[in-house]
């Protein structure tokens, strides 16, 4: 993961990641507003939440997909894609596409 650590720009996000990922374990475990959430997409999340720790809490997370693909160990981008679109659609973090070849997908953590 070296490569990816100083590649993020933006400012500052205030959030706390010991309370950030309390917040998130209470919400898998309540299960009512994540159904189905996998342990993958589980991974996917302490991955962001561990990056963010990384690189000082930045708004936007600039991380390429290969990068994410390897530490998660993820064979292709269908899963990949799948995995991270329904950590958007429950509303966990948000996403700024990247542009092939060009830049790399910006990820955010909703504050919980």
């Amino acid at each position: 993961m070296n490569d990816i650590q100083n590649t993020t720009p933006g400012k500052k996000f205030p959030i706390n990641g010991f309370k950030q990922l309390k917040a998130f374990w209470n919400i898998v475990e309540d299960g009512e507003n994540v159904p189905g959430i996998t342990a993958a997409q589980i991974a996917f999340y302490c991955f962001l939440i561990n990056y963010g720790n990384t690189i000082g809490w930045k708004t936007w997370m600039s991380i390429p997909r290969e990068s994410i693909m390897s530490v998660l160990r993820i064979k292709n981008k269908k899963t990949y894609y799948k995995d991270r679109d329904a950590l958007r659609d429950y509303g966990l973090i948000e996403i700024r596409k990247g542009v092939a070849n060009k830049t790399a997908a910006q990820f955010k953590l909703v504050k919980l």
